[in-house]
């Protein structure tokens, strides 16, 4: 059960900022929004429902990490957070077309070496 927090947590998390994109990539490209000073785009921005949902996505992603916190060691846990920059980044080259030079997908897979490796041992409180 404790990995099934742990996959909420990172499912949440990065669901929440794909949504937050999105949303604002759609406020970029409205012409009213290029003539907004900072606080009004900031007001727009919050009413969005894009960027409503991706931040109702990072309170559940809190949710699921207090679940895990409550059985799982801090130093066990939090390296598994480093998926999100992985399934972020890949989401990010899919989905909004972002370019990614070789030396990410480099870095990106020395992320899941670390992980793999963290990953082999036992949890313990």
């Amino acid at each position: 059960m404790n990995i099934l927090y742990i996959m909420g947590t990172i499912i949440g998390t990065v669901a929440g900022q794909i949504s937050i994109k999105y949303g604002v990539t759609i406020l970029g490209k409205s012409q009213e929004i290029s003539s907004l000073n900072w606080f009004q785009f900031i007001i727009k921005a919050l009413l969005n429902g894009y960027i409503i949902l991706g931040f109702a996505l990072a309170f559940t992603a809190s949710i699921f990490w207090i679940f895990a916190m409550r059985t799982l060691p801090l130093s066990f846990a939090y390296p598994f957070t480093a998926m999100n920059i992985i399934l972020a980044t890949l989401l990010g080259f899919l989905i909004f077309k972002e370019t990614l030079p070789p030396y990410f997908w480099a870095s990106l897979l020395m992320i899941i070496g670390g992980l793999i490796l963290m990953g082999m041992r036992t949890p313990t409180t």
